[in-house]
Order: structure tokens, then sequence, then C-alpha cells
């Protein structure tokens, strides 16, 4: 009983920490902050807002680009995760949402004839392979309860993009080059 009183206690740290962050950029100049929103804060001024309502949210991931003029923001809720991006452009910041087809995840289980549907997707930041393009490394839960690791590579394209009614900047980013571990 012990053990599992201070598995949760860790757990539940680690939640709470895991979202009222502040992460500094590799050149200083700008941080995000995470707490009811993660914002882009310059001077100490917030002055954009990547995620807009953190309701609900487990857990944050940021990582900064080496030149610090894009950050990649992994927001874990129960049962998944959201990738979210901002970059400057022009002198402006902007955001963007990573949406993959169902297909990636139809892919995905065919490579490892998991039987079930998929309950649980989570993500993490992992390294910058230039200013542009970073790995992302992820869990897929099955309703069978496999647990399946799997990578791909987040690309901030030069693609034409639109809006979303949320705000994002559609077709800003891809993931491609899935794999499993």
């Amino acid at each position: 009983m012990k053990i599992l009183s201070l598995n949760l206690t860790i757990l539940f740290l680690s939640l709470g920490s895991g979202l009222a962050q502040n992460v500094a950029s590799p050149n200083g100049q700008y941080s995000l902050t995470g707490g009811t929103a993660a914002r882009v804060v310059e001077h100490g001024a917030a002055i954009f807002t990547v995620v807009d309502d953190m309701q609900g949210v487990k857990h944050l991931d940021v990582s900064w680009s080496p030149d610090s003029s894009r950050v990649v923001v992994a927001v874990d809720f129960v049962r998944g995760s959201y990738i979210y991006a901002a970059y400057l452009q022009d002198g402006k910041w902007q955001r963007a949402l990573e949406v993959d087809p169902q297909s990636i995840y139809d892919d995905l289980t065919k490579q490892v004839g998991a039987s079930g549907r998929v309950v649980k997707d989570l993500r993490a930041p992992g390294n910058w392979l230039d200013n542009r393009r970073l790995t992302v490394n992820g869990k897929l839960t099955f309703s069978s309860q496999q647990q399946v690791a799997f990578s791909y590579t987040l690309t901030f394209t030069d693609a034409p993009t639109q809006v979303s009614r949320g705000g994002f900047n559609e077709g800003a980013i891809k993931g491609e080059d899935f794999r499993i571990h």
C-alpha cells in the first residue's frame, strides 16, 4: 500500500509540474510558459498564445528549435496527445496544429499486427534534426492492451496554409516517416 501511495504521489507531482513550466529558448530571447494557457513570453510579457485552453491537460512537453524561431508543444490528455507549434514568419508569431490522417494509425497497426483499436496515443518531442525538423516519440495503446512505441519526423513546411476556425495554420507542420520501434 505504501508503494502505491508513493507512486500516486509521484504521479500527481509530475502531472502538476508538467503544466506550470517556463522553458527558455536557446537564445534566451523567448520562453514558453504553461498554466491556464501556453504562451510565448518575451522580456516577461506574454506576446503570443500557442494553446488557448489547458483544461484537462495532464502533461506538457516543450522543445525549442536551435535557432529559437520555432517551438513545439506536446499536450497530453488522458487518452492522447496533440502536437502544437508556434513559429516566426515575417517577424510575427504563427501557430499550427498537427493533424494526422487516420491512415497513419492503420499503417502502424498493420506493421505490428496489433488487435483492437487505438485507445491512447501519447507523444513527446525528441531531438531537433535541424531548425525545421525534429523527431517525435510516441506510444500507442490498443484496446487489447498491447503497447507499441513509434517515432516520426515533424517537419515545418513551406506549403501554403489556411487558417482553421481555431486560428491554426493547417499544413504548416506535417508528420513524416512514421516507424515502429
